[in-house]
């Protein structure tokens, strides 16, 4: 740089006086972009808090539409259990209060009925088994009189083979 004698120093661009203007400038853009980082802070900040926000509501439709499902679920369970108890208790299913009505005006004779048809059902089942294990034991007992006569049949020209 040089001097030029009054008072103005000189790097050959400008002078002093721009210089501190120039100076000036860049204390104002260093503020300026001071504020402009903060400003994208708070930006940032404000984005966050309002996506935040909106997360936390849908936090709150999550929770209750599981809180809808549940109940839904624990409705449907518990129909279910109704339908089976009552398709124990009965053999059948009725998706109505009737299966009370019923009950209460034909249950015992309905029941009676039930356990004589069960019984019947189990006298021919019983009766079946006593026939095949008849049968098999005599298709046995042939069985054996037959292997007891061939092994004590002595082979020779003078017996007829039967």
């Amino acid at each position: 740089m040089a001097y030029s004698g009054g008072g103005d120093i000189t790097n050959g661009t400008h002078t002093h006086d721009l210089c501190h203007e120039c100076h000036k400038a860049g204390d104002e853009n260093a503020r300026l972009q001071s504020e402009l980082k903060t400003a994208r802070a708070c930006d940032s900040d404000a984005l966050m808090v309002s996506e935040c926000a909106d997360l936390q509501a849908d936090v709150k439709k999550w929770r209750t539409w599981a809180g809808e499902i549940q109940q839904t679920m624990f409705r449907y369970k518990t129909r279910m259990e109704e339908a089976e108890r009552r398709s124990h208790k009965g053999g059948w299913v009725c998706d109505c209060d009737c299966h009370e009505e019923i009950d209460g005006l034909e249950g015992a004779d309905y029941k009676a009925q039930r356990q004589a048809e069960d019984a019947v059902g189990y006298e021919e089942e019983a009766a079946r088994y006593d026939v095949e294990q008849a049968q098999q034991e005599a298709d046995h007992r042939r069985d054996v009189a037959r292997d007891e006569e061939i092994v004590t049949e002595e082979p020779g020209p003078s017996r007829p083979k039967r």
